[in-house]
């Protein structure tokens, strides 16, 4: 089903271009106070940015945006490596194209190295202990394939910003540790969403299953149950078969996990303004 294979990450071959948030400003030099006592007052008309002009500092800041980050991920031994590759990826998040895919692999490599284990408390993070729980983005992905052959030394990898709004909530509430939504939105117009039990466990893994699909299409919406649930098929945590995600790093706005199918991915907490923006409520 699509939405496993967006729970897998498999995606390789797929582009966004995000463009930085919020008007560019450009400070004019202020001449000296003596200089402003002696000329006497003129009156010019100020011109307009050209188009030209525009993207010149369009490209300016992103590049600038790409260069920060490139900066915050060289390799090193101190501890602060952790919090440098996270403010990349927060950079990544808000700036999209404005930092680079090579680089944003390269914060995720630093990461899931680093092996932390955030136990119970990333679960809290995700969540945010208490119903409607928190939802998550989906930001940037690497596939299983592509992964592998960068870990090998064969080909360094970039993997993609994923181009469709997709994004996860994970709900305290509800038997097991809740439930998680997952599900692909196309603004106002349409969405689709699974949903279903998760179990967190203390080794950073969240575990879980899909039982119902909702469709919204304009104002219409509409879902069925895909499993009975429990008196037909309860949800087991230890079963091999079900899909997971292996987190490696959790914070307030950002997390990052490793899936079933072996590729790496990371999302960015949104908020209920952004939320209904979007037409995800």
């Amino acid at each position: 089903m699509m939405m496993l294979a967006l729970s897998a990450m498999t995606p390789t071959s797929v582009a966004a271009a995000v463009r930085p948030e919020g008007p560019l400003r450009v400070g004019v030099p202020r001449a000296p106070t003596a200089q402003l006592l002696r000329s006497p007052p003129q009156c010019r008309r100020v011109q307009p940015f050209s188009a030209g002009k525009r993207r010149m500092l369009h490209v300016q800041a992103t590049e600038g945006a790409a260069a920060e980050a490139e900066t915050a991920v060289s390799p090193g031994d101190s501890d602060d490596d952790v919090a440098q590759a996270a403010q990349v990826l927060r950079t990544a998040a808000s700036a999209g194209a404005g930092v680079g895919k090579e680089v944003v692999f390269k914060a995720l490599k630093t990461l899931e190295k680093k092996r932390l284990k955030g136990g119970e408390e990333w679960y809290k993070g995700l969540s945010g202990e208490r119903s409607p729980g928190r939802r998550w983005r989906l930001v940037y992905t690497v596939g299983k394939d592509e992964l592998q052959k960068d870990l090998r030394g064969e080909r360094p990898a970039k993997g993609a910003f994923f181009p469709l709004l997709g994004a996860q909530r994970y709900d305290p509430a509800g038997k097991y540790d809740g439930t998680l939504e997952n599900g692909v939105f196309l603004g106002h117009v349409a969405n689709l969403v699974f949903s279903g039990p998760q179990h967190y466990t203390p080794k950073n893994k969240l575990v879980f299953n899909f039982w119902r699909i909702d469709f919204k299409v304009g104002p219409l919406k509409f879902g069925f149950d895909i499993k009975k649930g429990d008196k037909d098929a309860p949800f087991d945590p230890n079963d091999k078969g079900l899909p997971f995600f292996v987190f490696f790093y959790v914070d307030e706005h950002i997390c990052c996990a490793r899936g079933r199918g072996g590729g790496w991915a990371f999302w960015a907490r949104t908020d209920p303004k952004w939320d209904l923006e979007h037409g995800i409520i």
